[in-house]
């Protein structure tokens, strides 16, 4: 809760000492609080902000040095060894990080074979995410089954950034559209993050433990 830069930095780097040789294995990377979207020589570069920076419109080089920019989190997702890794940004910045997903991408079992590095923001870097965002209540809702849209028992990462962004975007009355998609590079943008819906009999073993 209220991380400062250094406690958040801390906790990345644990998990990388103590989790992250486990591949196969699966991150998962959730974060709700204030984004902002700064402009430095006509190129925009999305943070999201710990609570200890300051103001960037009092310290703008002390909230650089101390929020982390898109550019960290894009180094954090290449770092990372699990094939699937999911970024949720319950905030507001610029998405150019990632590339924008549409549409319905190959069968289940082929995006578990692939790695990926999907990413999914609240809003645009224009909009304002509330504090009691509609975004979460959506996050949960899809989770526990309405973003499942071919009702095959799973919830890939894409039906997830699909369902939010329809779900947010009627329920604020577009004053809140979530931005989904992968990262910009053909190596990790090709599988899907998989989610297995509880209590439900499935067509095969999602994640054998031998694969």
């Amino acid at each position: 809760m209220n991380p400062t830069r250094l406690e958040f930095d801390k906790t990345i780097s644990d998990f990388k000492r103590k989790m992250d040789t486990s591949n196969p294995s699966r991150f998962l990377f959730y974060f709700t609080g204030h984004g902002y979207t700064a402009t430095n020589n006509g190129i925009e570069l999305g943070y999201i902000v710990p609570s200890d920076a300051p103001l960037p419109s009092q310290d703008r080089g002390g909230f650089t040095a101390t929020a982390i920019s898109m550019n960290a989190m894009d180094t954090l997702a290449r770092e990372i060894s699990p094939s699937h890794a999911l970024f949720v940004f319950d905030s507001c910045f610029s998405g150019t990080l990632f590339s924008t997903t549409k549409g319905v991408p190959d069968p289940i079992q082929e995006r578990l074979r692939l790695p990926v590095r999907l990413f999914i923001t609240a809003g645009t870097d224009k909009q304002t995410v509330p504090d009691e965002s509609v975004f979460r209540e959506a996050f949960i809702k899809g989770l526990e089954g309405e973003a499942n849209r071919n009702r095959d028992q799973y919830v890939t990462g894409t039906e997830l950034g699909e369902f939010l962004f329809e779900y947010v975007t009627t329920h604020s009355k577009n004053a809140q559209t979530p931005v989904y998609g992968r990262i910009r590079d053909p190596e990790l943008n090709r599988g899907d993050f998989i989610f297995e819906l509880p209590g439900q009999e499935k067509p095969f073993e999602a994640f054998p433990l031998d694969s």
